[in-house]
């Protein structure tokens, strides 16, 4: 269950950093653009230092690795909490049931009759 709980944990972490990165991708795009009068989004037309395409192309990466990332994690993410649902079901289960084997014969066939209904 510690082990569990350190996946989670970075998962988390990492989905918060994967937020941020991409927060920050978008600021820069954004930066980049501006409206017109009828609200059509044009991009800025000036020359851009070959810096600023290496950056703007680094970004397209990052952004495709940080969208297949999130999606990983969040695929990680549903698959423990399935085993984690299952576990606590099955334990849950198990004790209910020795609960069950330790009463009075005539209260476990009460109860049987009952949850038969």
């Amino acid at each position: 269950m510690n082990q569990f709980l350190r996946i989670v944990f970075i998962g988390v972490v990492i989905i918060i950093a994967v937020s941020f990165v991409r927060k920050t991708a978008k600021v820069q795009t954004k930066k980049n653009s501006f409206s017109n009068v009828l609200g059509e989004e044009r991009h800025n037309t000036s020359p851009a230092s070959p810096v600023e395409r290496t950056f703007d192309k680094s970004m397209q990466v990052v952004g495709g690795f940080i969208d297949k990332t999130t999606d990983f994690v969040q695929s990680q993410a549903s698959n423990a909490a399935g085993v984690v649902a299952n576990t606590v079901v099955q334990n849950t289960a198990k004790s209910v049931a020795g609960q069950i084997q330790k009463l009075p014969p005539d209260q476990q066939q009460e109860l049987k009759k009952q949850l038969c209904k």
